[in-house]
Parts: C-alpha cells; structure tokens; sequence
C-alpha cells in the first residue's frame, strides 16, 4: 500500500524537475540544486505518522533513515557529522537548528558520477530530510525482456534477457532485477545475452568465437543431457571450441590435480562428485552455455612434471587468449568455493511496481524500488576489488582473455574488448571508464597484435604508449600474490609473449632492450614490506627480484635524454627453461656513466647530529657540503626497516652519534632536463643537448653496493630522484664504468 503522496510520485515528474533544475551538470552525491528536488511529506513525523499507517515507501524511508548513513557530505556540520543516522540526527538537534523544517523531498539521479549525461542513464532516487544534507539512497530496478535467438552450437535455440530499457525523457531509468542464485536460468540467460551481443555487436572489437587448435589437453565435459562424469582429452591437433578456468587454487592439498601416475584413469574418466566444488560449477557452466571442452590447469597440466609444466607455461598466454570465454571465480578463495551461490544477505525489501513511469500511470510498466544494501559488491568490486584479483596467475589470464563471464558475490559480470557491465546493466561512467581500461585491461594494442603486425608500423610514440602501459601492468602485478615464488615470471610471461611480438623488442629480466635505461629506474614503493627470496629469480636491477610493491613514475616523464645519461654497454640473462619469457638463471647487466661516492648512515638517526628529514620507509639524502638542506633528494631502498639518512661527504666522528656509516654508490642512469620553459639557451656543453630549457634537472639514479670480495661487480638496493640546479652538482660526478649483476 502507498499513501496519497507516494502514490503520485512518478519518474515523469522527478525526470523533469531534474532537467529543468539544471541538475544534469552536477555530480551526484554532491548538492543537487533545489528546483531538481519534489517535496514530499511535510515534516519527518508526517513521514512516521504514514508509515505507520501502512505506506510501505514511507517505512523504507523511515526504516533507511534509522540505518548507519552510507555518506558524510563535506556539508555536514559538527551538529550532525557526529550520528550515524539520519534519525539520531535528528533527535540530537535542538528545536532553534530544526527552525521547524523537516520537510521531505525526494530527486532523481544516477549512482554514478556524471554518468547522469555520459550514460544517460538514471537509477537512483535521493531523499532528503530539512536542509541539513541529510539523505537515503534507493535503487530504481525494472525486469528484463526475454526472446528466443539461435546459438552458436546448431539446432538449439536459448532464451535470453533482452536489452530493452525503461526509458523517459531520452534516459534510461533503473536497473535490472537480478536473481540472488548465481546459477539460475535467469542468470544463465544474462550470460548468454552477454555472448549473443558481443558476437553480434562487436565485430570490429572482438575476435569472434571460432573453431582453433585445442591445448594439448582439454576436459571433454560432454553435454548438459548426458553423463555427469567427464574425461580428460588428450587433443593431438584437435580443432574446437574450448572454454578456461581462472581461479585460485587455495590449499594445493584441496586440488584435485592430474599427473603422470593418474595420467590413464583422468583420460578414461573423471568423477563429477570427485571434482572441487570450483571444478564442479565451471563444468556446469560449459555445459549450461552450449559447449564441450574446458581447460583447467591444474587438471590438463601434468603437475608432477617440470616438463610438461614448462611446455604449458610456455602456451599459457594463447591458451586463454585463444578460448571462447574465460570463466572467473571472483570470490572463491580456493576449489572448494562455489561459483554458482545463492547470495544470503540480509534480504532488503523490494517494493514492485512502487513507481510509475507516466504521471497519469497509463504506462503498462512500472520501477520496483529497494533500499541500498552498503556492502553489495558492485562492479569495480566484482572485477578489480575481489580475491582473484589479488593473485598474480589471474593478471595476465584476464588480461589476454578475449572474453570473461565473473562470478561475483552477489552477481555475474561481464568483459569484453566491447562492453563491461554487471549482471544489473552497472557500468563504469566517464571518470573510472578510461582509468579502468588503461590500469587494468590494458589497450587494444598489445592484446591485438597478429602476425601481420611489424615493428615498422610502431612509431616513437606509439612504442613509449605501449612501455608506459607495461610499466603500469608491472606495477599492478607486483602488488598481487603468489603461491610459488619462482612462478613471478612465468606467471607474466604470456604478456610479454605479446608485447614482444607487437614491438620486436628483446626481453631482458622483466624490462625491455629499447627502453632498459627508463626500466631500470623502478623503485619500491613500501621497503618495509619488501622482501628479497632466499633462492635466486633475478638480478638486483630488475624488480622481479623482490616480493614488494614498485612504482616506475619515471617513465611517465620526459624521454629528452641529456650527455649525462647512462649508456648500456653490454646485457646478458639467461633463462632457466624452455620460456624465453620464463625463469632466469642469471643475469647481468654493464653500464657506463656518471657516478658519485654516497655514504648511508643506518640505525637510530636520532642520535646523529646531522640535520636531516627522513620519516619511515623513505630516507632522505641531505647535502651536507653545501650546507644547504633545501636541495634533498628522495631515495628508496629496496628492502629496509629503519630510519637512516646518506649524505655525499664524509659526517664527523661527533655528527654520527656511533652510528656506522657505510659506503654506496650513487649511478646516475637518466638525467631529464625538462623543469620549466624558457627561450634562453643553457650554456655549457656538459649541461644540456637541448637548448630550450632552464637551468633545473631531475635525476634519476641507482644506488649500488659493491659485492662483497669483488672490486668489479655492483649490486643494486635502492632507487634516487632528485631535483636540483642543474649546473650545482654537475661537477661532482665522475665518469665510470659498473657492471650490476
């Protein structure tokens, strides 16, 4: 039942006061001009008089105002940040703050920033109390369409969800209903609405689903109508249609794994019931969508064989770039989690057909309304925020996929080269769309290269795009885990399969030949945290060689090179396997360039007399000689736990406190002049070849230890930016050659 005033609400009226009051410029979540508002009831006592005369929009809105406040607007006062509700709110305020106005009033808005315009797109009614930036948030929702199309797969018709939107006044208003079992037929069918829309509407982005040479093994799931069990398909060059897993495995202990000993009896059969709960849900998914073969790793790799794993890993890029669709236990932290799950939450009260669509209600559809549940996962959460996003194995089987189907938490989602959505039509508005693709799918380019692509068509500008987007996947990949450290390479090396066959370029340890001087200047973002394996996976120089969090911020910046840079004279690795792209053995790498004596001063820094700035994790290099402590330089450690400050000139025995120095190295690899514009030449030949720029430089360099017993090798253990006169310290460094192993 609604009450005379909610029952007169309609989208008709709320959209029109939202394009008349202007409100379509400004951000949700953020003041909406007045006139976009309707009022609603008189006071918020009118409001509880008529819920408790049975309105049951009335006892949402009550009821939400009662729960802890999903937002703390930058309007709130201290009279009203300090409750958690609208209604503690309320009750704390004194009679002279209310002036006698609770009025109620309600707009229409989308959940997302500006996507209001960008998507057109309107899901979302605000309610607000008084003027005290008191709100509650709804979501609007709607059914979808069902019809009949034909599947790939011959003679076999499916029933899927239509994309057919409410829509008033040029904008789609609300979202799907989404069924809470992940395994319903009305998911299943947004899931192959997903498929139908990207083989039919994605031509020119997606590659189309087709008939490719098998893995050398695959599961042969059969069909939804006949035997539960399976077998494990050794292909031989078969051609087919396959399917991939990407999960996380959990307790090893807990996977069911084939090996050499097993080898014959996965090949005869596979118990249904003997499958991990993931495996289980991923068959019944292939054969729910209409296919045959599905590939697992830890299934269709002999896991009790190097070899074999070493050929596997090897493929793995094409393996999941070459199959149909990539299935993806989000949420499952191990094989016995459950893709296909009833969502138990607190249920939250739907109240259908709440709103109409026409102000005179002769629409023959209708809005469902229900109250915002603050932990529902979303779609960013469900993709980029969930566990499988904190594995390093699922990077790049995300990124090379060419279609994935999520099961979240709450609801499937949805990725394409074409579209990303969730099961209830969410999409990324304007100001995360970009940012979503760029940091974390990547451009077209590195996963579209064919063997038709050559490195003539990739320009100067086109080869930088494409080593700042592989920097910003190393910076994603270092912070995820995993369980075999020595997997840090294989577990990329089908990214860097592609990037190596788009650019023609040579890897070297996790960087790039082309761009080594620019790669080399990593740095550790948290060297509290980081840590150094006890068995060998890389050289220093390279960030493979630590489990921690790295950041290259220097290749964001300029390219102009000055005669200060480093020149690489000489690289070698050599890999443990078969991958060229795989585990390395060894490596090394020779430079010849500028370099200046540096001097750390490590433990308590507070007993050292020299003035410094340093804080946890980042010490700070000070001047001493100049005695100038404006001129100071970042510096990052690969690996420490300690405050410390290093300085170029040796401190006096009464400056350090009995604290004890030790020698480094500083190399300066790139030096970039490019702090300010100005017409005046930079005099000098050891300044600057670039002529248009002033007299400011940043620094980029290494900070090396020399390798205990030898006078010739360096190893690395920290990352220096400076800024600073360019001609100050110009002097300074001398001209050296250091091999960095």
């Amino acid at each position: 039942m609604l009450c005379e005033i909610c029952g007169q609400l309609s989208v008709e009226k709320l959209v029109k006061l939202f394009i008349d009051g202007d409100a379509k410029r400004t951000a949700p979540y953020y003041r909406l001009p007045d006139g976009a508002w309707l009022p609603h009831h008189i006071s918020y006592d009118s409001l509880v008089a008529s819920a408790n005369n049975g309105c049951e929009f009335c006892n949402e809105i009550r009821t939400s105002c009662k729960l802890p406040r999903h937002h703390y607007r930058q309007g709130d006062g201290a009279k009203t940040r300090d409750y958690d509700s609208v209604e503690k709110v309320l009750e704390s305020l004194e009679p002279e703050d209310l002036s006698g106005n609770t009025q109620l009033e309600i707009c229409i808005t989308s959940s997302r920033i500006a996507s209001v315009e960008s998507k057109r797109r309107m899901d979302t009614l605000i309610v607000r109390v008084g003027r005290f930036d008191l709100v509650v948030e709804f979501k609007l929702t709607c059914p979808r369409g069902e019809q009949q199309v034909a599947h790939p797969a011959p003679t076999q018709l499916l029933i899927i969800a239509t994309e057919e939107n409410i829509q008033f006044g040029g904008y789609r208003i609300g979202r799907y209903d989404i069924s809470p079992d992940l395994g319903s037929d009305a998911n299943f069918n947004v899931a192959k609405s997903c498929l139908s829309v990207c083989q039919e509407k994605h031509r020119e982005t997606c590659v189309p689903i087709q008939s490719t040479t098998l893995p050398d093994r695959v599961l042969d799931v059969g069909d939804s109508e006949g035997s539960e069990d399976l077998q494990l398909l050794e292909t031989d060059g078969t051609q087919g249609v396959y399917l991939t897993l990407s999960h996380s495995w959990g307790d090893p202990a807990g996977v069911l794994k084939t090996t050499t000993q097993n080898l014959p009896q996965m090949v005869e059969r596979i118990e249904f019931s003997a499958m991990p709960n993931t495996f289980q849900n991923a068959v019944t998914i292939t054969r729910k969508l209409g296919y045959r073969y599905l590939w697992i790793d830890s299934l269709c790799i002999l896991q009790d064989s190097r070899e074999d794993w070493e050929i596997s890993s090897a493929k793995m890029g094409d393996i999941y770039k070459d199959s149909a669709l990539t299935i993806a236990a989000a949420v499952s932290t191990g094989s016995s989690g459950n893709l296909i799950h009833i969502y138990k939450e607190a249920p939250v009260t739907i109240l259908r057909d709440a709103l109409k669509i026409n102000a005179s209600g002769d629409s023959h559809r209708s809005l469902s309304i229900r109250r915002k549940d603050k932990f529902e996962d979303q779609l960013l959460d469900g993709i980029v925020k969930s566990h499988l996003a904190t594995r390093g194995w699922a990077l790049q089987e995300r990124y090379l996929s060419e279609r994935i189907l999520y099961y979240g938490k709450r609801q499937l989602y949805w990725e394409c080269r074409g579209l990303l959505c969730a099961a209830d039509d969410d999409e990324p508005d304007k100001y995360n769309e970009n940012e979503f693709w760029r940091w974390h799918h990547g451009p077209q380019d590195i996963r579209n290269s064919t063997p038709s692509s050559t490195t003539a068509e990739i320009t100067p500008p086109k080869y930088r795009e494409l080593c700042s987007t592989w920097y910003s996947i190393l910076e994603q990949y270092s912070k995820r885990n995993l369980t075999v450290a020595s997997d840090k390479f294989p577990a990329l090396s089908g990214i860097a399969a592609q990037f190596a066959h788009l650019t023609g370029d040579k890897y070297v340890a996790g960087l790039w030949e082309r761009d080594l001087k620019i790669g080399l200047l990593w740095r550790c973002e948290d060297p509290g945290n980081s840590r150094r394996p006890r068995e060998y996976r890389a050289p220093t120089w390279s960030w493979a060689a630590l489990d921690a969090d790295v950041s290259l911020g220097f290749s964001d910046r300029s390219v102009v090179g000055t005669l200060h840079d480093a020149e690489v004279v000489d690289w070698d690795v050599k890999v443990a396997g078969r991958d060229r792209f795989g585990c390395v053995q060894s490596g090394h790498i020779t430079l010849s360039g500028y370099s200046w004596p540096l001097l750390k001063i490590d433990g308590d820094i507070s007993k050292a007399g020299i003035e410094h700035d340093a804080y946890f994790g980042h010490p700070i290099f000070d001047v001493a000689s100049e005695g100038n402590s404006g001129n100071m330089a970042d510096a990052y450690f690969d690996t420490a736990n300690q405050r410390f400050v290093c300085g170029w000139t040796e401190p006096k025995p009464d400056e350090t406190g009995g604290v004890r120095p030790e020698s480094l190295t500083l190399f300066l690899v790139r030096m970039i002049v490019a702090i300010g514009y100005t017409g005046e030449k930079v005099p000098g030949p050891e300044e600057t070849d670039t002529p248009h720029f002033n007299r400011h430089a940043h620094y980029g360099a290494l900070i090396l230890r020399a390798v205990p017993g030898d006078k010739v090798l360096y190893e690395r253990v920290g990352y220096l930016s400076m800024y600073c006169t360019l001609s100050r310290y110009s002097q300074a460094w001398t001209k050296s050659t250091v091999t960095i192993i």
